[in-house]
């Protein structure tokens, strides 16, 4: 019911975006024809039970451009743990992230406030102080800045990438923006 209710949203969605197309703006563009395309190549894959991790960061990219940026190691995390068995779990914490969690923190919610949407899904930094080498696991490039990127969300505590999901990002306030630097097993501290 969940894939289905989810597959329902992406839809209307689509719907959105086709009737965005016949306004005289310019909303209709060969660039946002793409954008559909795009959106509607990856509904099949997030209806299926479990949606890959990829095709979730993809998804959330592709609708939220304004709000969420999802940088490369994100992605290359996201396909090597491609055995991950929760795709309709992550989706989901990452639909979150993307509209309630960006909403309070646009809103000028603080954090504690803003993460009551994930419940335990949610670490604003690490149980254990990390090394260093922890520290440059979970640092990455945006724009040029190095980002250390401790809070996360996190699915299953197993010591392998078919069962446990660390999602890594950073609230970047002068953009209104949220980087997800890390989508894969958890990393070493």
């Amino acid at each position: 019911s969940a894939a289905n209710q989810t597959a329902n949203n992406l839809k209307a969605t689509v719907e959105s975006l086709s009737r965005r197309q016949s306004y005289p703006d310019g909303i209709g563009t060969d660039s946002n024809d793409l954008e559909r395309s795009k959106l509607v190549s990856l509904l099949p894959q997030l209806a299926q039970k479990n949606p890959s991790l990829k095709c979730s960061l993809e998804m959330v990219a592709l609708v939220f451009p304004d709000r969420i940026v999802i940088l490369d190691s994100a992605v290359e995390s996201a396909a090597r743990s491609d055995t991950f068995k929760h795709g309709e779990q992550a989706f989901e914490l990452l639909w979150i992230l993307s509209t309630t969690y960006w909403e309070d923190l646009q809103n000028g919610n603080g954090d504690t406030e803003a993460r009551k949407g994930f419940g335990n899904a949610f670490a604003a930094q690490e149980s254990v102080k990390l090394s260093k080498p922890g520290k440059s696991r979970r640092t990455f490039d945006y724009k040029g800045t190095p980002i250390l990127m401790e809070k996360h969300l996190k699915i299953g505590t197993a010591d392998n990438a078919a069962d446990t999901l660390r999602i890594h990002f950073e609230w970047v306030a002068e953009e209104a923006r949220i980087v997800v630097g890390y989508c894969g097993k958890h990393l070493d501290f």
